[in-house]
């Protein structure tokens, strides 16, 4: 008996999960048969892959996914029969079957029209598969899903041209690594241990009530209490490690983007990965994503040199771009080294007009905003997008970047990273009569200090690097909270100092004391609180009392302020500052240029992927303007306006949309959705954009 499975919500939910993960394999082994040709376990494990997919599609009643699935085991049971060899064009067109794959498949279950992919992908496969048998066993046919508001066709002109590498796109399509999926894979192994856990749990918890009615004090009090303890930390510390992934799972997407890129560049190069196996939270893995990328990127277009130039240094002509990651306590450090000719800090003062920094602090000029060392735009480099972008994503995580080089040999970026976002390691401090959490990757050096005094950081901790003064805060001034009777000012010191670090800058701050350090489970303040500058959540203590914790990036500002240190506005002729733009597109590409044109107008600029990590952004913070893509994964932007105009909070915030579609038809669409101003990719420029994102603000031309 048949029977359809199609509308089987969940089961539908376990194929995307596994075929995305297959398809993050598919990239790895086809990169493998790249480099060995006539390795047959590798075309073997290709063909179960395309296999399974296939037949899994055909149980929830997909039809166009396993017609691709079924043309790519035809050129894989050639090549693995002996019929042909791997040919030139092979392993492009396996890698560009699995993002057709990875982008039919949400699209076809969510009921939309695939032909088009499909007729493309299996285009790019025929001239491989003319010369082979027809297939004995075609897949059978299947009546597609019926279409459910089918998007507009995605215009492929975009005003800069990426890279031939689809990963970003891969990443943010991939249901699976979606953080707030609803489901997740889990191993067995550790349901079954929540579930001893649990019990365990729950035998101490009588034991302790039986011993608390018969009033009995002593050592078995003391020991039910430490069980049921003990039990609730394991159950905890297992109910997290199902949140964890590997380093590994992007491996195939980090080492094909080094191969596009090199491809791109002229160069020879290849990645190595170590310390795959290092766990973290699958969210921070999500966001990490797009600067691991870019790092990659960077080290190909900017750090090594082509082939020539490397056999004159003396060196291999292959270059080498290589990815760590090491897990140390609560902790992940991921470095991307290359062994290429080192940072042009020449080039970097050059372009900064600063001739007179030294080493050190020339490097940091890598991560300014629209600074680029590229000779000319290409795909890779050139606009000044990118490493700014890569210390503000690591620094939200509550994490941080740093630059190390040697000339001639090499650069090393090295991102620090908490393992899980639901727990933080915090410096518990006193500021006048209140306790704060202050996360540890912040704080730098704990010293005491006297009132008056300025912190020189020459000679100080290796990460504070060049030559500056900081002058100290206090904590409860910069907070304005109360001071509890007998504790002191500034005038009158008593208390220890902490050196800060983020955002790029350094202060001092004195508390009135150091409690302790340790782990906070750390959970959201909700709408009302969630948009406070320098708070970045609260934590329950031990007594039930809540405790705030402190957003570093926040803190630093503020005692910056306090002090006087902001630095001044630039004389060039700038924008409204204060203005908070959120700017909205599945393109990493398109989403980069519309942020650096905007930072160098002098808007602050928030980034989101598509419409449901736009709303998730802006419970955090409310933009003054978004502007928005209309195609993008989760929740399109015709989707995203809808959700705007019926939330109160987000009803009036303008609007923009930016995109492929021209058509007057798409246009009378977008402003009825609720568009402010409706913009076409291929007709707008620099002035275009910005002069009708001051017409929504409202700021003068």
């Amino acid at each position: 008996m048949n029977v359809d499975f199609g509308d089987d919500p969940e089961l539908r939910v376990i194929f995307a999960q596994d075929c995305f993960e297959r398809l993050d394999r598919v990239v790895e082994l086809a990169l493998e048969l790249e480099r060995q040709p006539d390795d047959l376990e590798t075309i073997s494990q290709l063909l179960r892959d395309f296999h399974t997919i296939k037949g899994a599609a055909q149980i929830i009643s997909l039809s166009h996914v396993p017609a691709l699935a079924h043309r790519l085991e035809d050129l894989l049971g050639g090549m693995r029969a002996g019929v042909r060899p791997l040919a030139p064009g092979d392993v492009d067109a396996i890698l560009a079957s699995a993002d057709a794959l990875r982008e039919m498949v949400p699209l076809e279950l969510e009921g939309h029209p695939v032909e088009d992919l499909l007729e493309a992908a299996l285009a790019r496969l025929d001239p491989l598969t003319a010369d082979q048998p027809a297939p004995r066993n075609p897949p059978p046919a299947v009546d597609p899903p019926a279409a459910v508001d089918p998007p507009p066709a995605v215009d492929p002109v975009a005003p800069v041209p990426a890279p031939a590498t689809p990963a970003s796109a891969a990443l943010h399509a991939d249901l699976a690594a979606d953080a707030s999926s609803e489901t997740v894979a889990v191993p067995l192994h550790r349901l079954d241990r929540l579930v001893n856990l649990a019990g365990e749990a729950i035998t101490a918890r009588l034991r302790l009530e039986h011993l608390s009615r018969g009033d009995r004090a002593g050592p078995d009090r003391e020991e039910a209490a430490l069980a049921l303890s003990r039990a609730l930390e394991s159950i905890q510390a297992e109910a997290l490690a199902t949140r964890m992934t590997t380093v590994g799972s992007l491996s195939g997407t980090l080492r094909r983007a080094v191969r596009e890129a090199a491809r791109s560049a002229g160069k020879d190069a290849q990645m190595i990965s170590v310390g795959d196996s290092a766990e973290l939270d699958r969210a921070v893995l999500t966001r990490l994503a797009e600067p691991l990328l870019h790092l990659v990127r960077n080290a190909v277009a900017h750090g090594l040199e082509t082939p020539p130039v490397r056999v004159g240094a003396g060196k291999r002509p292959t270059g080498e771009v290589r990815v760590e990651a090491q897990r140390r306590g609560g902790d992940l450090f991921i470095s991307v080294r290359d062994d290429g000719a080192g940072l042009d800090l020449d080039a970097l003062r050059a372009r900064a007009g600063r001739p007179d920094l030294d080493d050190a602090d020339a490097a940091e000029l890598i991560f300014s905003p629209g600074l680029s060392t590229a000779g000319g735009v290409d795909g890779l480099s050139g606009r000044g997008v990118g490493m700014d972008v890569v210390r503000k994503t690591v620094e939200a995580l509550r994490g941080r970047v740093q630059v190390g080089f040697e000339p001639g040999q090499g650069s090393t970026f090295t991102l620090t990273v908490p393992a899980s976002l639901a727990v933080i390691r915090c410096l518990v401090v006193a500021a006048g009569s209140e306790r704060y959490g202050i996360p540890a990757h912040a704080v730098l050096h704990v010293d005491e200090l006297p009132a008056d005094a300025t912190v020189g950081l020459e000679g100080g901790p290796a990460l504070w690097m060049g030559r500056e003064i900081v002058r100290v805060s206090d904590l409860a001034d910069l907070l304005e909270v109360p001071r509890a009777a007998g504790t002191s000012t500034l005038a009158d010191p008593t208390g220890p100092t902490l050196l800060l670090a983020a955002g790029g800058a350094r202060v001092a701050v004195r508390v009135t004391a150091v409690i302790a350090q340790r782990n906070l489970t750390v959970k959201e303040l909700g709408p009302v609180l969630a948009g406070v500058p320098g708070l970045a959540g609260a934590s329950l203590e031990p007594d039930g009392s809540v405790m705030l914790v402190l957003d570093a990036e926040g803190l630093v500002q503020a005692a910056l302020e306090h002090q006087g240190q902001l630095p001044a506005p630039s004389p060039a002729p700038t924008e409204r500052r204060s203005a908070t733009i959120l700017v909205v597109d599945d393109a990493l590409t398109v989403r980069e240029l519309q942020r650096s044109m905007l930072v160098r107008a002098g808007y602050e600029v928030i980034t989101a992927v598509d419409g449901r990590d736009a709303l998730a952004r802006m419970g955090e913070r409310r933009p003054d303007l978004v502007i928005t893509d209309i195609d993008m994964p989760h929740l399109d932007g015709i989707g995203l306006l809808r959700r705007l105009r019926g939330i109160t909070a987000l009803a009036s915030v303008p609007v923009m949309v930016v995109t492929s579609h021209a058509s007057e038809q798409d246009r009378v669409a977008g402003m009825q959705a609720g568009a402010d101003a409706y913009l076409v990719k291929q007709e707008f420029d620099e002035a275009a954009l910005l002069d009708a994102v001051r017409r929504l603000l409202g700021t003068p031309r």
